[in-house]
């Protein structure tokens, strides 16, 4: 007898003689030699293997089928589980499971305390356990006129599933036999190991060629099985379906999931989905700020203005970018028209209040006359910053940097001043690590702003602050500017 181990079957019985599986069938087994049985054919046959003759006297070993101590329990499992434990140890309910290969390690541990942990008779299971016999057909019908006529219920005729183009969407797809009528590749793989054949007179060269043509040959039947694999998990061979869901996708993320369909290969079905996903949200995410720089150059601060940039955009093309809504300046006092014709267009923005200081003031005089001019000169030298044409910015609010990360390396100072340019404590951190290196690199040689803002990719306001900043606090040497300027601005005033 040949008993050979498989995970989902438990122990299988095999005829000595033909090497068939008699495991689920009755088999004959020799009650002289040793662990030979044999299939009902071959005994038929009498056939004799070795030290077997076919006069020996022999068991009929039937399958045991029918349960013992619980009804989703046959008599085969029950030894089975014995053998199990006989064999790897009580309590090994995996490997006890993987022995059976009916039965999950749960169910083995399920069963093991119902019938003998939790038994009266413990450590013996119950022995007046019944179970209700199933009825057993009778071989002979019964005579005539002894009892009713059986009557039998129509039997409902289906459609049967056959492997035919009506039956499936991808050509070549058998979905009854879960195959391909054509694996990937060609098909001349079992052309080179068809007729190969291992002798005892070959030699080593020749052996080693063979085996090698059978590693290549197992190899590409795993690359096929993979790919196989690789279609029913994701359900590819439903091609209605998986065209159904790209037709809702629209262009973006048809592109986006062509593109990306070669990590595929990589990834169980879940996790290239959520990678897809991921995509998509930072394809969203970067056309959401790019819309809000679009806002922030066009001047819009609200929500309430971007709605109305949104709704005044041009429908076509060719017409240029409607810019940020602006109401109209209020029209110029008449008697500002008459008494400044020359005002330079720079110092407009005073025109105004020259007009409203002439009119409480009660002067109607001409433009020739020096008093008018002389006045709109004072105004316009005393007040420099009314007479810039530049509309003045509002600085943006402090954020709060209190709990963002690595705000603890900071000084009171320097988080003031991160929270005043609304910059992050790590970028600052970052910045601030490679312009020291710099001038740690140079030996404290001056270092200049240009060359400083290219170790930061922001605004330039903000990389001027800070530049000052580390000025100030001594940590750079300046590079001559600042100190010119603030001597001059010392000999202005």
């Amino acid at each position: 007898m040949t008993v050979t181990h498989r995970k989902q079957f438990g122990a299988r019985y095999l005829c000595d003689a033909c090497r068939k599986d008699v495991s689920d069938i009755a088999r004959i087994a020799c009650a002289v030699c040793e662990d030979f049985d044999l299939c009902v054919e071959c005994f038929a046959s009498g056939v004799e293997v070795a030290q077997h003759k076919n006069n020996h006297p022999y068991r009929v070993m039937e399958t045991l089928t029918f349960p013992v101590y619980e009804y989703s329990w046959n008599a085969e499992e029950e030894l089975l589980m014995m053998e199990g434990f006989e064999k790897y140890g009580m309590g090994n309910w995996s490997d006890v499971a993987e022995h059976i290969g009916t039965k999950t390690p749960a169910m083995v541990e399920e069963h093991y305390y119902n019938v003998f942990v939790n038994s009266s008779r413990w450590p013996l299971p119950e022995d007046d356990i019944e179970f209700p016999r199933e009825p057993i057909p009778r071989r002979r019908p019964p005579a005539l006129g002894t009892s009713n006529p059986l009557t039998v219920d129509p039997v409902k005729k289906s459609k049967p599933i056959s492997s035919t183009p009506c039956n499936h969407d991808i050509a070549g797809y058998m979905p009854g036999r879960g195959e391909f009528d054509q694996d990937y590749g060609d098909n001349l793989d079992e052309a080179c190991v068809k007729e190969l054949v291992f002798d005892d007179k070959d030699s080593e060269d020749d052996k080693q060629l063979k085996l090698m043509i059978m590693d290549i040959y197992n190899d590409k039947l795993d690359r096929k099985a993979e790919r196989k694999r690789f279609v029913f998990d994701r359900g590819l061979q439903e091609y209605k379906t998986v065209q159904a869901e790209e037709r809702k996708m629209n262009a973006e993320d048809k592109a986006m999931l062509a593109q990306h369909k070669v990590f595929g290969r990589f990834q169980t079905p879940s996790d290239f989905d959520l990678l897809i996903h991921g995509f998509k949200v930072e394809a969203e995410l970067r056309a959401k700020v790019e819309r809000l720089q679009e806002y922030r150059r066009a001047g819009l601060t609200t929500f309430d203005q971007a709605r109305l940039y949104e709704d005044n955009r041009p429908k076509h093309k060719n017409n240029k970018p409607v810019t940020a809504y602006m109401p109209p300046p209020p029209p110029l006092p008449e008697i500002v028209l008459r008494t400044t014709p020359r005002v330079p267009t720079r110092r407009a923005s005073t025109l105004p209040a020259a007009a409203a200081s002439a009119d409480s003031n009660g002067d109607m005089s001409t433009p020739d006359a020096p008093s008018s001019s002389s006045a709109a000169g004072t105004s316009a030298s005393s007040n420099p910053t009314a007479s810039s044409s530049k509309p003045l910015r509002r600085q943006p609010r402090p954020i709060d940097i209190s709990n963002a990360d690595g705000v603890e390396m900071l000084d009171p100072e320097e988080r003031a001043l991160c929270s005043q340019l609304r910059l992050l404590p790590r970028s600052y951190l970052v910045f601030k690590h490679k312009l020291l290196a710099e001038v740690q690199r140079r030996n404290g040689a001056p270092i200049k702003r240009r060359e400083a803002r290219q170790f930061w990719a922001v605004d330039v306001n903000k990389t001027s602050k800070i530049f000052n900043f580390f000025v100030d606090r001594g940590w750079i040497p300046d590079d001559g500017r600042q100190s010119t300027r603030t001597r001059g601005h010392e000999g202005e005033a």
